[in-house]
Protein backbone atom coordinates (compact mmCIF):
# COMPACT_ATOMS: atom_id res chain seq x y z
CA UNK A 1 0.00 0.00 0.00
CA UNK A 2 2.85 2.58 1.18
CA UNK A 3 4.24 2.21 -2.75
CA UNK A 4 0.88 3.28 -4.34
CA UNK A 5 0.63 6.35 -1.77
CA UNK A 6 3.93 7.58 -2.55
CA UNK A 7 3.45 7.13 -6.13
CA UNK A 8 0.00 9.25 -5.37
CA UNK A 9 2.30 11.78 -3.75
CA UNK A 10 4.60 12.40 -6.64
CA UNK A 11 1.37 12.93 -9.19
CA UNK A 12 2.32 15.96 -11.50
CA UNK A 13 -1.41 17.22 -11.20
CA UNK A 14 -1.58 17.00 -7.41
CA UNK A 15 -1.52 21.00 -7.47
CA UNK A 16 -4.41 21.10 -9.17
CA UNK A 17 -6.33 17.95 -8.26
CA UNK A 18 -5.76 17.32 -4.16
CA UNK A 19 -6.10 13.47 -3.40
CA UNK A 20 -7.23 12.74 -0.23
CA UNK A 21 -6.80 9.79 1.65
CA UNK A 22 -9.55 8.47 3.95
CA UNK A 23 -8.70 4.66 5.80
CA UNK A 24 -11.78 2.77 5.63
CA UNK A 25 -10.62 -0.37 7.02
CA UNK A 26 -7.10 -1.80 8.05
CA UNK A 27 -6.96 -3.30 5.08
CA UNK A 28 -8.59 -0.43 2.80
CA UNK A 29 -7.68 3.17 1.61
CA UNK A 30 -9.83 5.88 -0.02
CA UNK A 31 -8.39 7.95 -2.25
CA UNK A 32 -10.19 11.07 -3.83
CA UNK A 33 -9.50 13.37 -6.76
CA UNK A 34 -7.03 10.85 -8.36
CA UNK A 35 -6.88 11.67 -12.36
CA UNK A 36 -7.00 8.49 -14.99
CA UNK A 37 -3.51 8.64 -15.50
CA UNK A 38 -1.87 8.51 -11.70
CA UNK A 39 -4.70 5.44 -11.74
CA UNK A 40 -3.32 3.55 -14.47
CA UNK A 41 0.36 4.61 -13.35
CA UNK A 42 -0.21 2.93 -10.06
CA UNK A 43 -1.81 -0.07 -11.91
CA UNK A 44 1.14 -0.55 -13.95
CA UNK A 45 3.47 -0.91 -10.96
CA UNK A 46 4.95 -4.13 -9.87
CA UNK A 47 4.39 -3.78 -6.39
CA UNK A 48 1.05 -2.76 -6.48
CA UNK A 49 0.25 -5.93 -8.42
CA UNK A 50 -1.33 -7.95 -5.38
CA UNK A 51 -3.42 -4.55 -4.27
CA UNK A 52 -6.92 -4.73 -5.50
CA UNK A 53 -7.87 -1.58 -6.88
CA UNK A 54 -11.27 0.37 -8.02
CA UNK A 55 -11.86 3.24 -9.64
CA UNK A 56 -14.70 5.31 -10.79
CA UNK A 57 -14.15 8.57 -11.65
CA UNK A 58 -11.54 9.52 -9.10
CA UNK A 59 -12.61 8.13 -6.70
CA UNK A 60 -9.68 5.09 -6.19
CA UNK A 61 -10.52 2.57 -3.54
CA UNK A 62 -6.79 0.23 -2.66
CA UNK A 63 -7.18 -2.82 -0.87
CA UNK A 64 -4.65 -5.47 0.48
CA UNK A 65 -7.03 -8.89 0.44
CA UNK A 66 -6.63 -10.48 4.21
CA UNK A 67 -6.67 -14.84 4.71
CA UNK A 68 -10.19 -14.98 4.75
CA UNK A 69 -11.03 -12.71 1.73
CA UNK A 70 -8.20 -15.03 -0.34
CA UNK A 71 -9.37 -18.13 1.40
CA UNK A 72 -13.32 -17.78 0.16
CA UNK A 73 -12.29 -16.78 -3.28
CA UNK A 74 -9.90 -19.74 -3.82
CA UNK A 75 -12.91 -22.17 -2.47
CA UNK A 76 -15.42 -20.82 -4.53
CA UNK A 77 -13.62 -21.21 -7.70
CA UNK A 78 -12.72 -24.19 -7.19
CA UNK A 79 -16.27 -24.95 -6.78
CA UNK A 80 -17.44 -23.35 -9.98
CA UNK A 81 -15.04 -25.27 -11.22
CA UNK A 82 -15.96 -28.59 -9.99
CA UNK A 83 -19.62 -27.88 -10.90
CA UNK A 84 -19.02 -27.36 -14.64
CA UNK A 85 -16.69 -29.90 -14.43
CA UNK A 86 -19.28 -32.36 -13.39
CA UNK A 87 -21.64 -30.89 -15.49
CA UNK A 88 -19.48 -30.74 -18.84
CA UNK A 89 -20.46 -26.92 -18.54
CA UNK A 90 -17.65 -24.64 -21.30
CA UNK A 91 -15.77 -22.59 -18.77
CA UNK A 92 -12.73 -19.38 -19.10
CA UNK A 93 -11.56 -18.54 -15.71
CA UNK A 94 -11.16 -14.39 -16.12
CA UNK A 95 -9.87 -14.67 -12.43
CA UNK A 96 -9.09 -11.44 -11.05
CA UNK A 97 -8.02 -9.85 -14.39
CA UNK A 98 -8.37 -5.69 -14.13
CA UNK A 99 -11.40 -4.60 -16.47
CA UNK A 100 -10.90 -0.79 -17.08
CA UNK A 101 -11.55 1.59 -19.71
CA UNK A 102 -10.59 5.21 -19.81
CA UNK A 103 -13.80 6.61 -21.67
CA UNK A 104 -15.93 5.48 -18.79
CA UNK A 105 -13.39 6.37 -16.14
CA UNK A 106 -13.66 3.20 -14.17
CA UNK A 107 -11.40 0.14 -13.49
CA UNK A 108 -11.67 -2.61 -11.52
CA UNK A 109 -9.88 -6.16 -10.30
CA UNK A 110 -13.02 -8.44 -9.58
CA UNK A 111 -12.65 -11.41 -7.42
CA UNK A 112 -13.23 -14.34 -9.29
CA UNK A 113 -14.32 -13.86 -13.18
CA UNK A 114 -15.64 -16.83 -15.68
CA UNK A 115 -17.23 -16.45 -19.62
CA UNK A 116 -19.71 -19.35 -19.58
CA UNK A 117 -22.67 -18.03 -22.06
CA UNK A 118 -19.25 -16.07 -24.02
CA UNK A 119 -16.62 -18.96 -23.77
CA UNK A 120 -16.49 -19.59 -27.41
CA UNK A 121 -16.04 -15.91 -27.96
CA UNK A 122 -12.87 -15.26 -26.02
CA UNK A 123 -11.54 -18.61 -26.33
CA UNK A 124 -8.85 -17.64 -28.34
CA UNK A 125 -8.44 -14.08 -26.63
CA UNK A 126 -5.19 -14.09 -24.67
CA UNK A 127 -5.42 -10.57 -23.46
CA UNK A 128 -8.98 -8.77 -23.03
CA UNK A 129 -10.29 -5.60 -24.18
CA UNK A 130 -13.70 -4.54 -22.90
CA UNK A 131 -13.65 -2.18 -26.17
CA UNK A 132 -14.19 -5.15 -28.23
CA UNK A 133 -14.47 -8.49 -25.83
CA UNK A 134 -17.87 -9.29 -24.01
CA UNK A 135 -18.15 -9.05 -20.20
CA UNK A 136 -17.60 -11.84 -18.44
CA UNK A 137 -20.39 -13.63 -17.56
CA UNK A 138 -20.30 -14.15 -13.95
CA UNK A 139 -17.76 -12.44 -11.19
CA UNK A 140 -17.53 -13.19 -7.57
CA UNK A 141 -17.18 -10.62 -4.98
CA UNK A 142 -16.50 -11.30 -1.50
CA UNK A 143 -17.50 -9.21 0.73
CA UNK A 144 -15.19 -8.74 4.12
CA UNK A 145 -14.98 -5.09 3.83
CA UNK A 146 -18.23 -4.01 2.99
CA UNK A 147 -16.88 -2.75 -0.68
CA UNK A 148 -19.60 -4.66 -2.97
CA UNK A 149 -21.96 -1.69 -2.46
CA UNK A 150 -19.94 0.50 -4.05
CA UNK A 151 -18.71 -1.51 -6.91
CA UNK A 152 -21.51 -2.94 -8.34
CA UNK A 153 -22.37 0.21 -9.85
CA UNK A 154 -18.76 -0.43 -11.67
CA UNK A 155 -19.74 -3.94 -12.64
CA UNK A 156 -23.21 -2.63 -13.99
CA UNK A 157 -21.17 0.08 -16.68
CA UNK A 158 -19.08 -2.42 -17.94
CA UNK A 159 -22.32 -5.06 -18.38
CA UNK A 160 -21.60 -7.98 -16.18
CA UNK A 161 -24.87 -10.25 -16.16
CA UNK A 162 -24.05 -11.99 -13.00
CA UNK A 163 -22.46 -11.59 -9.73
CA UNK A 164 -22.22 -13.52 -6.57
CA UNK A 165 -21.67 -11.85 -3.62
CA UNK A 166 -20.51 -13.88 -0.53
CA UNK A 167 -21.28 -12.02 2.71
CA UNK A 168 -21.64 -12.68 6.44
CA UNK A 169 -21.29 -16.73 5.45
CA UNK A 170 -24.13 -16.41 3.01
CA UNK A 171 -23.62 -16.52 -1.12
CA UNK A 172 -26.49 -14.39 -2.75
CA UNK A 173 -27.03 -14.13 -6.48
CA UNK A 174 -27.58 -10.92 -8.79
CA UNK A 175 -28.59 -10.37 -12.18
CA UNK A 176 -28.55 -7.33 -13.79
CA UNK A 177 -31.60 -5.61 -15.27
CA UNK A 178 -32.23 -2.24 -16.53
CA UNK A 179 -28.72 -1.35 -15.29
CA UNK A 180 -29.00 -1.90 -11.75
CA UNK A 181 -28.39 -5.48 -10.27
CA UNK A 182 -31.36 -7.45 -8.61
CA UNK A 183 -31.40 -10.50 -5.84
CA UNK A 184 -32.66 -13.08 -7.78
CA UNK A 185 -32.50 -16.92 -7.19
CA UNK A 186 -31.63 -19.55 -8.60
CA UNK A 187 -28.29 -18.25 -10.92
CA UNK A 188 -28.95 -17.85 -14.71
CA UNK A 189 -25.14 -18.58 -15.55
CA UNK A 190 -24.78 -21.83 -13.79
CA UNK A 191 -28.52 -23.20 -12.92
CA UNK A 192 -28.56 -26.12 -10.30
CA UNK A 193 -25.48 -24.57 -8.58
CA UNK A 194 -26.40 -25.30 -4.93
CA UNK A 195 -25.75 -22.74 -3.27
CA UNK A 196 -26.93 -23.80 0.03
CA UNK A 197 -24.50 -26.51 -0.02
CA UNK A 198 -21.59 -24.20 -0.74
CA UNK A 199 -22.20 -22.00 2.04
CA UNK A 200 -22.09 -24.80 4.52
CA UNK A 201 -19.02 -26.46 2.94
CA UNK A 202 -17.54 -22.86 3.69
CA UNK A 203 -18.84 -22.45 6.92
CA UNK A 204 -16.75 -25.72 7.74
CA UNK A 205 -13.34 -24.46 6.16
CA UNK A 206 -12.05 -24.48 9.80
CA UNK A 207 -12.59 -27.75 10.27
CA UNK A 208 -11.65 -29.24 6.95
CA UNK A 209 -8.86 -28.93 4.44
CA UNK A 210 -9.58 -28.00 1.38
CA UNK A 211 -9.21 -30.80 -0.59
CA UNK A 212 -11.69 -32.38 1.76
CA UNK A 213 -14.11 -30.12 1.84
CA UNK A 214 -14.02 -30.17 -2.20
CA UNK A 215 -14.24 -33.81 -2.30
CA UNK A 216 -17.86 -33.29 0.16
CA UNK A 217 -18.52 -30.85 -2.46
CA UNK A 218 -18.07 -33.18 -5.78
CA UNK A 219 -19.86 -35.80 -3.62
CA UNK A 220 -22.73 -33.91 -3.03
CA UNK A 221 -23.37 -32.27 -6.63
CA UNK A 222 -22.83 -35.97 -8.26
CA UNK A 223 -25.84 -37.12 -5.86
CA UNK A 224 -27.75 -34.45 -7.48
CA UNK A 225 -29.98 -34.99 -10.12
CA UNK A 226 -28.44 -33.46 -13.57
CA UNK A 227 -31.44 -31.99 -14.50
CA UNK A 228 -32.17 -29.99 -11.29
Amino acid sequence: MSVAEASLANDSDRATRSPKAQSFADSVVWLSGVSWQSYEALRSVKENFKVQMTYDEGELILMSPGRLHERIAALLNRMVIAWTEERSIPLQSGGSTTISAELREKGFEPDQSYFIQHESDVRTRDDYDPSIDPPPDLTIEVDVSSLSTVRMGIYAAFGIPELWRWCDEQITVYRLQEGAYVEVDPSVCLPGFPFDTAATLLQRRLDLDETSLLQEFRQAIQRLDPQS
